[in-house]
């Protein structure tokens, strides 16, 4: 006689463990739990990053075409609330070029945050949401107003939301 939780296979019962469901009901209450965070502003950061740029203008190419090596983690587009600061807090090393940090509204398609970092050093990038909906942040090497031709440069950051 088969139980609640086997399976017959080959003549022989298998009994299934609920570690599968114990574990996505784990997975579900940490992110609720984070979000809940998120949302309270006990948690603001959404995601964090840290990489090397290198660009192939050392070759004479007038293009920037270049390589990224390192990672990250936590999504670039995100729902906002009208009101909320988005903030990108960053530490860059440049040797040549510049980062250029923004934060792009998906329904107008209009850039609420454009700003181009051209210094080495930390700081921090915010910009209140204007009104609630989808927005996009990006934080990418440019050849635009940086050192020198090309870029090759080091940058961590993280980035988020809090309430004033």
């Amino acid at each position: 006689m088969m139980r609640d939780g086997e399976i017959e296979l080959g003549g022989g019962r298998i009994a299934l463990g609920g570690g599968t469901l114990l574990a996505g009901g784990a997975v579900a209450f940490v992110v609720l739990l984070w979000l809940a965070a998120f949302l309270s502003g006990l948690a603001p950061w959404l995601g964090y990053v840290d990489k090397t740029y290198r660009d192939a203008s050392s070759i004479g190419l007038s293009v920037a075409a270049g390589t990224a090596s390192g990672g990250g983690f936590g999504p670039a587009s995100f729902a906002f609330l009208e009101g909320q600061e988005v903030f990108v807090d960053y530490d860059i090393t440049l040797r040549r070029g510049a980062v250029l940090i923004n934060v792009l509204e998906y329904a107008g398609m209009e850039h609420v945050l454009w700003q181009t970092v051209a210094t080495s050093g930390t700081g921090t990038a915010t910009v209140r949401v204007p009104r609630t909906g989808l927005y996009r942040i990006s934080i990418e090497p440019t050849v635009v107003g940086g050192i020198g031709r090309g870029y090759d440069l080091d940058i961590q950051a993280s980035w988020g939301a809090r309430w004033p």
